[in-house]
């Protein structure tokens, strides 16, 4: 990074606003050509990795999630095993 600053614009311009609002149209008429077809396979898979990835996250154990229950809840939680 440079450290220079950079402008971000939020909105997008007259032409991708309209590119989008066609691509919006086509799909709401049931219009699903292969740029379509490609953008919801690759947001499957994403949706599938980040499954995966929070799944693994939250599965195991971990010992820091252990020390920051009370010591009640830890008791019951090995009880209930």
């Amino acid at each position: 990074m440079s450290g220079a600053k950079v402008e971000v614009d939020v909105f997008w311009d007259p032409v991708n606003q309209a590119n989008m609002q066609t691509e919006i149209e086509k799909l709401s008429n049931g219009i699903v050509d292969k740029k379509a077809e490609d953008a919801i396979e690759n947001r499957t898979k994403l949706a599938a990795t980040e499954r995966a990835d929070i799944s693994s996250h939250y599965g195991g154990k971990s010992a820091l999630k252990a020390l920051s229950l009370p010591q009640s809840v830890r008791e019951w939680s090995a009880n209930k095993k």
